[in-house]
């Protein structure tokens, strides 16, 4: 019983020392990686390669797809926003309100708040109850107040969330 206890405890670090260090092999693992790591080029890549390997609308395909939209919020957020909408407008994409939040949540951390707006607009003609996104439009508002962002207060205007209060 020791020396079985004894093995396992010797075997468990190099086990952990052979796994650890190396980049994973899975397009989905390496993206999340990736973006975790900052590195969003890197992200892309490994998140279209796993989209282009999954059926759309199944989890896999769903999961690349979020991290895509959230790799381009920092390489070029207004593709992110139009593709982004574009895609998960199609039913077929099984994308929901969860998705759109992790998705405009990237576009505000990122500072495109235009693009956020587009897709929180986006979120709430889908879902007009939607919580989530009356809060992400309530923070693009303050947002605009406070940084005094003509751009972003035109669109918050030109879409009806701005007037009358």
């Amino acid at each position: 019983m020791k020396r079985t206890l004894l093995l396992a405890s010797l075997a468990l670090p190099l086990t952990f020392a052979a796994c650890g260090g190396s980049a994973p092999s899975d397009p989905l693992d390496a993206g999340a990686v990736a973006l975790q790591d900052g590195d969003h080029a890197a992200a892309l890549t490994s998140f279209i390669a796993a989209m282009d390997g999954a059926e759309k609308g199944t989890e896999d395909w769903k999961v690349a797809a979020v991290g895509r939209y959230q790799a381009m919020a920092h390489t070029s957020p207004k593709a992110a926003s139009t593709e982004f909408i574009a895609v998960a407008g199609d039913e077929a994409s099984g994308l929901g309100e969860k998705d759109y939040s992790k998705v405009l949540g990237e576009l505000y951390n990122s500072k495109a708040y235009v693009d956020a707006l587009s897709v929180a607009d986006a979120g709430k003609k889908r879902w007009p109850d939607s919580e989530k996104m009356t809060i992400y439009i309530e923070k693009l508002k303050e947002k605009a107040k406070e940084s005094g962002d003509a751009a972003l207060g035109n669109a918050l205007e030109g879409m009806g969330y701005l007037g009358g209060d």
